[in-house]
């Protein structure tokens, strides 16, 4: 009998990190030699998408809110902070945090405290929560209130994309050599950052910015590449499909991520994934996942800016074994390891119960 329930409902946006999580998570549970213990809830159109070893509970209005739909399982989890915690209490919960973002993009703090309010509570009915990063574990202890009793882990997510696929050069990409960054165009990405930066460049490379752009950040990122008269070497193509993210990765420069709140930072470890060098803050979470390989600006002065990645692509150049330990360090972040580390977790709370 299946035991053990998953929701995967963020499926339904495959282009947000939420729903590659799922995705990924989907993919390598069915996997399993016990997979048969597990239950997904989908979307309509995912119901099977993850072969018969696995069993599916189609989402819908009743799986949100009854408590009687979970008891019948041991353990539920609950993918990310901000889904619903509605279940039986007779229900293990794993509750995954990726971050507390909304404590430093929301001006209003009745708006923050509205939002730590609602992670508190499923805090509060968690059985085991696990965190995306150190940082993340690290920032929840501050803003929240960890029950003695919850058993806490860091798993890092894992990162999958085909390095061998073989793809086209995009036609939005203009002749010449390219840096490439990708994210929702939000505030706290920082890309505005980039613009400067690549104006102090003694060599004049061309900038790609992938990712949603129909946001008011990324309106602003236009305005401003306009009066820079930038708008033929910085582009912002939206979001792309996967085999030009491809394509981007392997032909990139270098990437360049200047992010101020990041809970993990999967564009970094794809991007080593490619043996890229990868430029980015010391915010948050990302020396935590850059570790000690990737470049980093302590500060946004373009002038300083350019003048580390001069530097370090010197370093990076004059290494030729640089790409390969990039590509090995990337690849300490497998879903393999993610899901065995999870299905751990899941066992020992049904042998609790």
């Amino acid at each position: 009998m299946s035991k053990i329930l998953i929701n995967l409902y963020t499926l339904k946006n495959l282009n947000c990190g939420l729903g590659q999580v799922a995705l990924n998570m989907g993919k390598y549970l069915s996997k399993l030699p016990n997979a048969n213990d597990y239950v997904f809830i989908v979307p309509g159109n995912y119901v099977g998408y993850f072969g018969n070893n696995v069993n599916y509970v189609r989402f819908n209005f009743f799986c949100n809110f009854f408590s009687f739909f979970t008891k019948k399982y041991e353990v539920l989890h609950q993918i990310h902070q901000m889904s619903r915690e509605h279940l039986s209490r007779n229900v293990k919960m794993v509750l995954t945090i990726h971050d507390l973002n909304f404590m430093f993009e929301k001006k209003k703090e009745r708006k923050r405290i509205k939002y730590l309010k609602k992670v508190q509570r499923k805090v509060n009915r968690a059985d085991a929560i696990v965190y995306i990063s150190g940082f993340t574990k690290n920032i929840s202890a501050k803003f929240l209130t960890i029950p003695s009793s919850v058993i806490q882990k860091v798993i890092y997510n894992g990162v999958e994309i085909d390095t061998g696929l073989t793809t086209e050069r995009p036609a939005f990409l203009p002749s010449g050599e390219f840096l490439f960054t990708i994210g929702e165009i939000m505030k706290k990405k920082n890309f505005a950052v980039l613009i400067d930066f690549l104006n102090s460049l003694p060599k004049p490379y061309n900038l790609i910015i992938a990712g949603k752009s129909s946001t008011k950040y990324a309106n602003e990122l236009r305005e401003k590449i306009k009066k820079e008269g930038l708008e033929n070497r910085i582009i912002l193509p939206g979001m792309i499909p996967e085999n030009d993210k491809i394509y981007l990765y392997r032909h990139c420069k270098a990437f360049v991520f200047p992010a101020l709140y990041e809970g993990f930072g999967l564009p970094v470890i794809e991007a080593m994934r490619f043996g890229k060098p990868v430029f980015l803050s010391t915010s948050t979470s990302l020396p935590e996942i850059g570790g000690d390989l990737a470049f980093y600006w302590e500060n946004f002065e373009p002038d300083y800016m350019a003048q580390v990645f001069e530097e370090k692509m010197g370093s990076y150049s004059s290494d030729p074994d640089y790409p390969e330990k990039l590509k090995k360090y990337s690849m300490k972040f497998k879903w393999e390891e993610n899901i065995r580390e999870y299905d751990k977790l899941y066992k020992e709370l049904m042998e609790q119960a």
